[in-house]
């Protein structure tokens, strides 16, 4: 089953990423995105570290998807600080697929397209 699965790893519907994942592979996921809204914070955040999580996603055959929330306040080079940061997790995890949503106010706007293009090259770079 070709299917997607938002892990359920926030708030209320938190629970371990060992359980979560195991679900989503019993269910017939073949994906399972996590969010992260601090960068390079992600063991923090799942209380996992990034290589115990990446076996966790090889042992139940998912592909991990990342959700980067980065917040933006106009200041120049934010996404690409935040994916810098991030990478050592993306890598030990197996992240393939990476997305940004910024989260700011509306005078961060004008920078927007200039650090989504400073991202690129990072991503381009570490081989995402």
């Amino acid at each position: 089953m070709l299917g997607r699965f938002f892990g359920r790893l926030t708030g209320g519907n938190w629970r371990p990423p060992a359980q979560e994942l195991a679900f989503a592979a019993s269910a017939g996921f073949d994906t399972v995105q996590i969010r992260s809204d601090r960068p390079g914070e992600i063991a923090d955040e799942l209380g996992v570290g990034p290589e115990e999580l990446g076996v966790l996603f090889d042992d139940h055959g998912l592909e991990p998807v990342l959700e980067m929330l980065v917040r933006h306040d106009g200041t120049p080079g934010t996404f690409a600080r935040a994916l810098r940061a991030n990478l050592p997790a993306i890598e030990a995890i197996g992240f393939l697929r990476v997305h940004v949503h910024p989260v700011g106010p509306s005078e961060a706007a004008p920078q927007l397209a200039a650090d989504f293009a400073e991202a690129l090259e990072v991503a381009q770079d570490a081989g995402l």
